[in-house]
């Protein structure tokens, strides 16, 4: 009876572990930004930043003209012991806005924060880059472009990063950053992206989408509601042998005859 129960309780954590890895394992809220808001709904924007982008049900839209900025953040928990890669798809463009401009070009961001969940403050940035002139510069964004001409905008990334062009589907054309987070420590962290315009004579819009976290070494988990029918069958069935274990080893009881009275003819 022991053992049964111990491999009862087993049991129950291993289905309970399960669900909580579901659970943790959802951690960008939002990210293909299907559902819309100014911000996209699960994200925010700093108030002294200014208006926030559009979320259109589709993609966020960030769109910068003169000087002026536009940012989405959003924070979550890295998970503990795992591969782990950040990634996300960005479309730049231009138009002339009319006017002459600066030399300082317009520029697009990508950085991770510390963050501190319980006061809501921002920390260090994780993960920066290094000028590709002056390496000994660090930049606090993990990924960084400017708005000049493609094919060969100046970009900063951090070694961690990959940036590949989006070949099918829907967001072909596009680009797709990818940066190896696995060697973050597990901790709370702020995901931003910033667009800063530089009065560089042009109005920049950068459209992002398809923002996730994906954790490669963890094993298929089944659904949370699959997990709760395998709880409820496994107790039914840890209940059956609870009381199959009662009668085994036991021995029966012998019925006993009553007295009988034979009688001579």
């Amino acid at each position: 009876m022991r053992r049964l129960c111990m491999t009862m309780g087993l049991f129950v954590l291993v289905v309970l572990s399960l669900i909580c890895g579901v659970t943790r394992a959802a951690v960008i809220v939002n990210g293909d930004f299907s559902t819309p808001g100014t911000p996209p709904a699960g994200w925010t924007t700093d108030s002294v930043v200014g208006d926030p982008p559009t979320g259109n049900g589709e993609f966020a839209l960030f769109t910068v003209t003169g000087f002026s900025a536009q940012q989405l953040q959003q924070p979550f928990l890295l998970l503990p012991g795992n591969a782990q890669t950040l990634s996300f798809e960005f479309l730049l463009s231009t138009a002339d806005d009319g006017t002459t401009g600066s030399a300082t070009p317009d520029n697009f961001q990508a950085t991770l924060f510390e963050y501190d969940a319980a006061s809501t403050a921002v920390g260090n940035s994780l993960l920066p880059s290094p000028d590709p002139s002056f390496p000994a510069i660090l930049f606090p964004a993990f990924f960084s472009t400017d708005n000049v001409p493609l094919p060969n905008p100046k970009q900063f990334k951090n070694a961690a990063v990959t940036v590949e062009d989006v070949l099918t589907g829907p967001r072909q054309g596009w680009k797709r950053v990818s940066v190896d987070v696995s060697s973050v420590p597990s901790q709370d962290v702020m995901l931003d992206f910033s667009l800063f315009g530089d009065n560089d004579g042009l109005t920049t819009t950068v459209s992002v989408d398809n923002v996730e976290l994906t954790v490669s070494n963890l094993a298929a988990v089944p659904e949370p509601g699959a997990l709760l029918i395998w709880m409820g069958t496994g107790l039914a069935a840890a209940g059956f042998l609870a009381r199959r274990s009662h009668f085994v080893g036991r021995v029966p009881r012998r019925t006993r005859r009553p007295n009988t009275i034979r009688r001579t003819p």
